[in-house]
């Protein structure tokens, strides 16, 4: 999902002489006002970065793959990732630091540090030929080996694994990392609709925030 600079400042309510009641909308208030302070206009950054991933994913290509390994990582079990080892394979991150990885059925949580110091996350999935971000990619990629009837098999099948597997991603994450600050822009409008059907995440001006 997203790459950007943010800086939280908060403002905390108080109720008589109570302690300050901190809640996810409002540090996600906070949030967004450092969104719209680097130095765009939000809308426009938002567009300009979905414009670029658009281009990008949907030209990505990968070699043949069957059907049947579209299912390879189908499991109900979770399972918590040492960001190293991944990292050891990957010579292409550009990211500082990564800071917490979870599978569960093919989908994985990830958060990260970026270079500038934001804390993001993103939901990615396995498609047969590797771990996907962008929805065309996954598509594309899928439609270039097999027919339409086999894609649509196969996305209606991640949708249902997605509503089980990430609220339990999701806990895990919480138990992991307390106090998490993330937040990162949707790629496209599918995958704002899918963090938007999350209890867990705040969608706001097509940003996704992560907070807890």
């Amino acid at each position: 999902m997203a790459k950007t600079k943010a800086k939280t400042t908060r403002h905390l309510p108080r109720m008589g002489f109570g302690a300050p009641t901190v809640t996810p909308k409002l540090i996600v208030r906070d949030m967004s006002k450092s969104v719209r302070n680097l130095g765009t206009n939000t809308p426009d950054y938002v567009e300009e970065l979905r414009a670029i991933w658009d281009r990008d994913y949907s030209l990505r290509t990968r070699p043949f793959f069957a059907e049947e390994r579209m299912y390879l990582l189908d499991s109900d079990e979770l399972k918590i990732i040492d960001p190293k080892d991944i990292v050891k394979g990957n010579s292409n991150h550009t990211v500082q630091e990564h800071l917490f990885m979870a599978c569960c059925s093919g989908w994985m949580l990830k958060i990260v540090r970026q270079l500038d110091g934001q804390i993001d996350f993103d939901f990615s999935v396995f498609n047969g030929s590797g771990m996907v971000f962008h929805p065309d990619e996954a598509r594309n990629q899928i439609l270039a080996h097999h027919s339409p009837e086999v894609y649509d098999r196969w996305r209606k099948h991640v949708r249902k694994t997605f509503a089980v597997c990430a609220p339990q991603l999701i806990a895990a994450c919480k138990e992991a990392m307390p106090n998490l600050r993330a937040w990162s822009v949707t790629c496209c409008d599918s995958s704002e609709r899918l963090m938007r059907s999350l209890d867990d995440v705040i969608v706001r001006d097509k940003i996704a925030y992560l907070v807890w």
